[in-house]
């Protein structure tokens, strides 16, 4: 039985998991909701949402909000957005170091949560697979397709997403995030140097 070399770009988590069930060669579902799962189907949802939070962990253009400005509880203390994957304190703050703890930001120093006043931070922030560009939406796919199907393939089989094209995506994500920066992406990234020398072999 052959098997369709041609990746796919999904625009939507239904796509996706379709995606990565065909790579397995399992049958798709026409739903996300939650009685129309079967097994196969939940892990694989739960593989894309896995490989997401990793991905959109690093911190990217497109989930980093600059100069974010947190203000202060009623009772001093500066709670964390539910989504937040990670959060440094901007460059200028002139107080105590203050690190993330418990969905708060904490000041190790004085070991208070009591922060008393608003903070500007750059907020890396998990988004929702429909609110990623469609680079990020293939780079995550790929990776959570070889994670999931791989293993339940027999050894040998025709794979659509090889290492080789799972890192071109990642090479384009990067060329996109680069797009709002101003260094040469060759200097800064050893995936698309790398990428470039097995492209001249």
């Amino acid at each position: 039985m052959s098997i369709d070399t041609t990746p796919t770009t999904p625009t939507t988590l239904l796509e996706a998991v379709n995606i990565l069930l065909e790579s397995a060669r399992v049958a798709g579902v026409d739903s996300l909701a939650q009685v129309d799962l079967n097994e196969d189907a939940a892990a694989a949802k739960q593989a894309l949402d896995d490989v997401s939070r990793e991905v959109q962990r690093v911190g990217w253009e497109q989930n980093t909000s600059r100069g974010y400005v947190l203000d202060p509880e009623v009772d001093g203390t500066v709670v964390l957005p539910l989504d937040t994957a990670k959060v440094k304190i901007s460059r200028g703050y002139s107080g105590n170091r203050l690190v993330p703890r418990d969905g708060k930001l904490y000041d190790p120093k004085l070991r208070t949560y009591t922060i008393g006043k608003s903070v500007t931070v750059d907020l890396v922030q998990y988004l929702e697979f429909a609110d990623l560009t469609d680079t990020m939406k293939a780079y995550i796919t790929a990776m959570a397709a070889r994670r999931f199907a791989i293993p339940r393939l027999p050894s040998a089989s025709a794979f659509k997403y090889t290492e080789e094209m799972v890192e071109g995506f990642l090479v384009a994500l990067e060329q996109e995030d680069a797009d709002h920066d101003d260094r040469d992406i060759s200097e800064v990234s050893p995936h698309f140097a790398k990428f470039k020398r097995g492209k001249r072999r």
